[in-house]
């Protein structure tokens, strides 16, 4: 899958990923990478705004980690004129190749969250702007699965395929796109079900609370 189309207005570019791309014939197999990403996210986002509400805030510190990330992955963009940087998926060996793709779908998520509470008049030109960056988050949220899918561990896959179908949910949703909408929140939940069947206690209250984070949509969306 192709990168998003733009950089972010805030400056930030985004990393380019190439999640099709063949291992090398010379390169022995790889180990599964393991994220757990829906801890991430959540200890991220309360720890940096959303505990209040405070999107930009948190849109802040998404591209804040993204830089950090970058740099310590050797995936800058260079100084002065744009130079791609693009994330194959031969080179996803850490947790943190995984997090580029992630953190680039929670910053334009939250850029859309900030748009939506800002624009208490649904004028058309922000309203437009929200679905753009929700279109972005979902694509995001697609690249973050298919690499999970080929590099991460089981839980690691199920975990990004769960967070890619909510993001595909509520983009539909908000575009009034109630059956693919529904089917997406609908799977996001029983995968979430699922996972709180098989997992540890320490896990479980994390898919507990997104079962119960997708019910509200899921019943927008069915009515």
């Amino acid at each position: 899958m192709s990168t998003a189309d733009a950089e972010m207005p805030d400056g930030d570019a985004d990393p380019e990923v190439e999640p099709d791309a063949e291992p090398e014939e010379d390169e022995g197999p790889l180990e599964d990478v393991s994220l757990d990403l829906f801890d991430l996210v959540r200890s991220s986002r309360n720890a940096h705004g959303l505990r209040h509400g405070d999107y930009l805030r948190y849109r802040q510190y998404c591209s804040r980690r993204l830089l950090r990330l970058r740099r310590s992955l050797k995936l800058t963009h260079g100084k002065g004129r744009y130079k791609p940087q693009p994330l194959e998926l031969r080179m996803v060996r850490d947790p943190k190749h995984l997090m580029l793709p992630l953190f680039c779908c929670e910053r334009a998520w939250a850029y859309a969250m900030q748009v939506k509470r800002e624009n208490t008049a649904q004028e058309p030109r922000p309203r437009f702007h929200l679905l753009q960056r929700l279109n972005k988050a979902a694509k995001w949220s697609v690249v973050l699965s298919k690499l999970c899918a080929e590099r991460g561990d089981k839980r690691t896959a199920l975990e990004a395929e769960a967070y890619s179908a909510f993001m595909r949910g509520n983009m539909h949703l908000e575009r009034e796109q109630w059956k693919p909408a529904l089917d997406q929140l609908k799977r996001s939940r029983t995968i979430c079900t699922e996972l709180s069947r098989v997992s540890v206690a320490e896990q479980v209250h994390l898919y507990s609370q997104m079962v119960e984070e997708v019910e509200p949509p899921i019943r927008g969306a069915a009515t």
